[in-house]
């Protein structure tokens, strides 16, 4: 499992450098005022830029062209389609389900020390009103399927009921889930 956690957050930092060097390049080639940058400048940034040792594609080469010529800036995002053994692609991110049942907080923690995010539904209860993680209003309105909020105040996944969530005490254990953004 350490082993697991190393390599993502070395992937994740492999891929944040790619992602800064496309920033720097479009950066670069933002037109600015007509002041040329003092020489040292110039120089540090291209030695900060890694190089790679693979041929530019065609397109890659069409849109240094265009950017050359003055036709604009070339628009390249840094997008990565792939995940590590054992994790899963789904609209953009990287998933790890694990069957090891660990309580929310445990898996939160677990989760965060590999530098990734916990997936889960967001759901919570705090002074007498359920809650999103993200702010946004909670507009469940079949109420009445949910257990007592006195005790059950995290939301999980629960494919046992017609709703497919329902709400347990925070200190059980469940397997869970962990998220990567593929695009650092």
């Amino acid at each position: 499992m350490k082993i697991l956690l190393v390599l993502s957050v070395l992937l994740c930092a492999a891929l944040s450098i790619r992602a800064a060097t496309v920033v720097v390049a479009e950066a670069a080639a933002v037109p600015q005022e007509n002041k040329p940058a003092p020489e040292s400048v110039v120089v540090a940034e291209a030695a900060a830029v890694p190089q790679e040792n693979k041929p530019a594609s065609e397109s890659e080469m069409d849109a240094a062209i265009d950017v050359a010529d003055g036709r604009g800036p070339a628009r390249h995002q840094a997008r990565f389609d792939f995940c590590l053994d054992g994790w899963h692609s789904f609209r953009g991110n990287c998933y790890f389900l694990t069957n090891q049942a660990y309580s929310w907080s445990s898996a939160e923690r677990l989760v965060k020390t590999g530098g990734h995010t916990f997936a889960w539904i967001g759901g919570y209860y705090f002074q007498g009103f359920w809650r999103w993680e993200d702010g946004s209003a909670f507009d469940y309105t079949n109420q009445g399927s949910m257990s007592s909020t006195s005790n059950c105040q995290c939301l999980r996944v629960n494919s046992q009921t017609s709703n497919g969530w329902s709400n347990n005490v925070c200190t059980l254990s469940y397997p869970f889930v962990c998220q990567i953004k593929t695009n650092c």
